[in-house]
């Protein structure tokens, strides 16, 4: 008898055979136009006294039960028998994709029947229509035994998932509105999930949907766009995605209804205004509310990222507690550094704030000499008082309950003349009706206001 055959919409790497299992690519069992054709049946056993046509099989790793019966009115036995795999599933330990084997030696005689248990992976994509498992038996002359009328082949479906989500890269500060990518400023690539194959570690080929939601969020209600795509070849490409919000941090999370699992990305920041520079002489200026920032790192060499972000929506960094007492209302908009200097993150930076005259003059005690920089880091430093600046986790959006590490909060010193130790302030100096601040920051500090 011919050969039957069948196309699975599964695609994975599979390897394959088991003992007493003998793999034959591609076996052609010779059939001879002299035999008579004799009767067999190919069924699963569940146990050892049922059998059924088809098997509802989980994700992953099994073990099957191959019966075949000898269902000849002649004296013939059943010398031996094969079994293709659907193209998506694979014997174990080591077979390949929709491996034929041969099961050999079995000698079943008419009436009789013979259980072959081996170890199957099958596919994690769920498949509600029956999958054929190809079979064919000979008896010991080989003489093409045919299927008896009644079930058939063997089939199996798969109703259930054991597909998984990663991302496959991560996102980086952007600007509100603009596309998140995996570069700073939106730049880079977008970001993009796959479905795998947990047993595999395998992308599959799919077409289902990948749903991004937000995860971590201190910034509050927030809109998502672009955050459903179809998975082309088992990868969801995101290139319209975007948050209509600033805050940070951010996390992202994917899911799937072919998936088990929900899979987050690290944090990252959406601001209202996002400045680059790279290299040792990176330098950006920023404005908000009539207030510029400066910042220049000192010892930046080529290949560090520097990138500024300003106003952290719900993040709460002023000097307006004891022992300082300086009036939050007298203190500008905050701004959000971030410093990727590499691994090594070694740079120090000069930052200088421009406070201009039309803030100055509605400010009482305006003199330069009356300026301070209120300063947060989770490193902690020495305050203006020659104490350790102390842990800010008492007030509403204290920075230390926003980001979920220690953080703490004070007034800077003024910087030595001779070898400055930073954080620290140069100077505070007037320019025509404005005041102009400049103070240190030291290698691996991330952020300041």
């Amino acid at each position: 008898m011919s050969r039957r055959s069948f196309r699975s919409r599964f695609t994975s790497r599979w390897v394959a055979l088991l003992p007493a299992l003998v793999l034959a690519a591609n076996a052609a069992i010779p059939v001879s136009a002299d035999e008579p054709i004799r009767l067999y049946r190919a069924e699963w056993a569940v146990d050892s006294e049922s059998t059924t046509g088809t098997l509802d099989l989980p994700g992953g790793t099994q073990s099957l039960t191959l019966r075949i019966s000898n269902d000849s009115t002649s004296t013939e036995n059943i010398g031996s028998a094969s079994v293709t795999l659907p193209s998506g599933y694979a014997l174990l330990p080591s077979g390949g994709l929709g491996a034929t084997v041969v099961i050999s030696g079995i000698d079943v005689p008419p009436g009789g029947s013979h259980d072959t248990t081996f170890n199957v992976r099958a596919p994690c994509l769920p498949n509600t229509d029956a999958t054929t498992w190809v079979t064919t038996a000979e008896n010991s002359e080989s003489a093409a035994f045919a299927l008896a009328d009644g079930p058939g082949d063997p089939t199996t479906t798969r109703s259930e998932t054991s597909c998984q989500l990663r991302f496959a890269n991560q996102p980086n500060t952007t600007k509100t509105l603009d596309v998140i990518k995996d570069g700073y400023n939106s730049t880079g690539s977008p970001l993009s999930v796959q479905i795998f194959d947990p047993e595999t570690n395998a992308v599959v080929s799919t077409t289902e949907d990948v749903v991004i939601s937000i995860g971590t969020n201190k910034a509050g209600t927030v809109a998502l766009a672009g955050d459903v795509v179809a998975a082309v070849n088992g990868t969801a490409t995101f290139s319209a995605l975007t948050i209509d919000k600033a805050g940070t941090p951010y996390t992202l999370k994917a899911e799937s209804d072919v998936a088990t699992n929900t899979d987050e990305t690290g944090n990252f920041t959406v601001a209202d205004t996002v400045a680059k520079c790279n290299g040792a002489g990176c330098k950006f200026n920023q404005a908000s509310g009539g207030v510029s920032y400066t910042t220049t790192p000192t010892t930046g060499k080529n290949g560090a990222t520097f990138v500024a972000s300003l106003n952290v929506p719900n993040l709460r960094i002023d000097c307006d507690f004891a022992p300082y007492n300086y009036p939050a209302s007298r203190q500008p908009n905050s701004v959000w550094f971030l410093y990727d200097d590499g691994p090594s993150n070694n740079s120090a930076k000069t930052n200088v704030i421009v406070i201009p005259g039309n803030i100055v003059k509605i400010t009482p005690e305006n003199g330069a000499s009356k300026y301070r920089v209120c300063y947060s880091s989770p490193l902690r430093f020495r305050d203006r008082n020659g104490n350790l600046a102390p842990l800010d986790n008492t007030r509403t959006g204290n920075p230390t309950a926003y980001f979920g590490v220690n953080w703490y909060t004070g007034l800077l010193p003024d910087c030595a003349k001779k070898n400055p130790v930073p954080p620290c302030v140069v100077k505070w100096v007037g320019s025509g009706p404005d005041r102009v601040g400049t103070f240190l920051t030291p290698p691996g500090d991330p952020g300041f206001r």
